[in-house]
């Protein structure tokens, strides 16, 4: 799964509300939920938010992760990793 941003206040958030239907039927289905967000997208809002970030079970992001990002994630139990 995708987002286009990842926030404490918003969670999960996309630009469109069509997506969230998909993304919501996705999460249903799902016995593991994997987001995959550059680390651009942390601490960015979208227009519709899907839910909190406790809908993830693991972020995948790239190496250009922020220090501050990679603490903000630890502190709030987000389980991350980070792609090479």
């Amino acid at each position: 799964m995708a987002t286009a941003g990842i926030s404490l206040k918003s969670g999960l958030t996309y630009p469109g509300i069509s997506d969230i239907c998909v993304k919501r039927a996705m999460i249903e289905s799902a016995n593991e939920i994997f987001l995959v967000a550059d680390s651009t997208k942390i601490g960015k809002n979208s227009f519709a938010s899907l839910g909190a970030l406790s809908l993830i079970d693991c972020l995948l992001t790239d190496s250009k992760i922020k220090s501050d990002d990679i603490e903000w994630l630890k502190t709030h139990d987000v389980k991350f990793i980070i792609a090479e």
